[in-house]
């Protein structure tokens, strides 16, 4: 879980996601793939889907894998602009946290 908001009065709104990135995936590829569209993630790449954030409204954003990876993976904290300008969004990221449920001890 991730909580994303616009640190300014004037900041510009965005749509913010999270994805896993396997070992040796280049992040660009899947940053690409998430700014087009959930159809255009490649399959196995956990996605979380867009959500919109504005500077009065703050979202906490998380993504739940189905089951455990078999090797460790990075984070990807994915934003673009909702708009025709990425001008002084300031996007702030914080609250960044990662649970892992151990087998028998929950969903």
């Amino acid at each position: 879980m991730a909580r994303f908001s616009v640190d300014h009065p004037e900041g510009a709104p965005a749509r913010v996601a999270i994805a896993v990135r396997a070992p040796g995936q280049p992040v660009e590829a899947v940053a690409r793939a998430a700014a087009e569209g959930p159809d255009a993630i490649p399959d196995g790449i956990p996605f979380s889907g867009w959500r919109l954030v504005t500077r009065d409204a703050p979202v906490s954003v998380s993504l739940q894998l189905p089951e455990g990876l078999p090797e460790a993976h990075d984070l990807v904290l994915v934003s673009t602009p909702d708009g025709p300008t990425v001008d002084y969004c300031w996007l702030k990221v914080s609250g960044i946290r990662v649970t892992r449920s151990l087998p028998g001890t929950g969903p």
